[in-house]
């Protein structure tokens, strides 16, 4: 039987912080575009005087878009903070949320099969994701994204090997 590792619980890679404020600023960009068409059109077409028409185009854009950076900013922070693992010979704990904490446990005996996943910019990142599908119907598969993508490698090695002596 291989050598368990530290059961210790484990953070996610710091890397991962900046990855989800660069998808969080993707998806801020592309909000705050669909704010400026939005409130352009009004502000053209619209029947309203144009002074009452130019400060709800301020409201309406400048303010989402406010909002939308400070949350791409201060949430991966606080995401990275609250999110662990921990693995050990009987399986893999993940443990994660701000607000609502969840925390799933996968048994090694539930494990079906284990991926470790990149898109091309986690491979930028040097990062990936493992994903651990799950004897079941329900919830039959648990990812866990923003490990580097060696330690990816090496749970998904472990899990395995654990796995194998017990048949799975």
């Amino acid at each position: 039987m291989p050598e368990s590792p530290r059961t210790e619980e484990r953070q996610l890679d710091p890397r991962s912080v900046t990855l989800s404020r660069a998808w969080s600023a993707i998806f801020a960009v592309i909000v705050g575009l669909g704010f400026l068409f939005t409130t352009s059109m009004i502000t053209i077409f619209g029947d309203s005087p144009r002074i009452v028409t130019w400060i709800g185009f301020g409201a309406a854009f400048f303010v989402p878009s406010f909002i939308l950076v400070v949350w791409t900013w201060l949430w991966p922070p606080l995401q990275y903070r609250h999110t662990r693992y921990r693995m050990d010979q009987e399986g893999i704990w993940i443990i994660r949320g701000v607000w609502f904490r969840g925390e799933t446990s996968i048994p090694i005996t539930r494990i079906q099969h284990i991926d470790v996943t990149q898109g091309p910019i986690e491979r930028a990142f040097g990062l990936g994701t493992l994903i651990i599908y799950t004897a079941g119907t329900q919830h039959a598969s648990e990812s866990l994204a923003g490990l580097s993508h060696e330690e990816a490698t090496r749970l998904r090695d472990t899990l395995i090997a654990f796995g194998e002596s017990d048949g799975v």
